[in-house]
Parts: structure tokens; C-alpha cells; sequence
């Protein structure tokens, strides 16, 4: 554990987020961290991907094909969704924006999220 823990820091201080997503489950598997510092890692370590997936040569299919890995329970993340919807809008694809946004909003109802897309207007 000891050894996986100093990797974690490693990969964050390098920002190597690939490698970080590799021991994710380990991480939880052990339980290396606290719950909500796991939680925030976790969230941290997909919107990096997400923002490293929009500097791709085609972004587009970068952050589409980032998005699809992201488990679907994070996926309704507020910030997670809002960068998401961000780059969709940036590279031109405002129809599956506005569709990411019905189905987060229809699966379920998160203040979270309303929250954010008011403050986002």
C-alpha cells in the first residue's frame, strides 16, 4: 500500500493522469485514501483527462471517445459534465452538448447541476 500510495503522488505531481487511471482501482481496492479524498482525486483525475483530450489534434473524437470511459455514475459529475459540454460547444457540436445535458438533467435531478449551468449563463 505503501508503495502504491507514493506512486499516486508521483502520477499527480507529474500529471501523468493515464498512469494514475491505471491504479485508480487498486487505490480503491486497498483503500489507500480516505473516501472523499479518493472521491476527489477520482473527479480531478477524469476532468484532466477530459482537458487533455481537448488539446488532441481532432478534439472532438478525443473528448467523445475520453467520455465513454468515464464510468456513467461520474459522468453526471456537475464538472465533469460542464467541461465535457464546454468542449463540445468550443469544437462545434452544440446538438450533442444540449443532448449531454437532457439525459444528465432526465436520469436524475441534481442541484448540482442546475446550479452550474445557471452560474454558467
Amino acid at each position: 500500500p505503501m508503495v502504491l500510495d507514493i506512486l499516486r503522488q508521483v502520477y499527480v505531481h507529474l500529471h501523468d493522469w493515464e498512469a494514475l487511471e491505471k491504479i485508480l482501482p487498486q487505490l480503491r481496492r486497498q483503500n489507500i485514501l480516505p473516501e472523499d479524498e479518493l472521491n476527489q482525486l477520482t473527479e480531478l483525475l477524469y476532468l484532466k483527462l477530459i482537458q487533455k483530450a481537448a488539446q488532441a489534434p481532432q478534439p472532438l473524437d478525443a473528448v467523445q471517445a475520453a467520455w465513454s470511459k468515464i464510468p456513467k455514475a461520474w459522468q453526471s459529475k456537475p464538472a465533469l459534465l460542464l467541461e465535457y459540454v464546454d468542449v463540445l460547444e468550443r469544437e462545434g457540436a452544440p446538438a450533442d452538448a444540449e443532448t449531454a445535458l437532457r439525459r444528465a438533467l432526465q436520469s436524475r435531478r441534481h442541484a448540482g447541476l442546475i446550479e452550474a449551468l445557471l452560474a454558467e449563463d
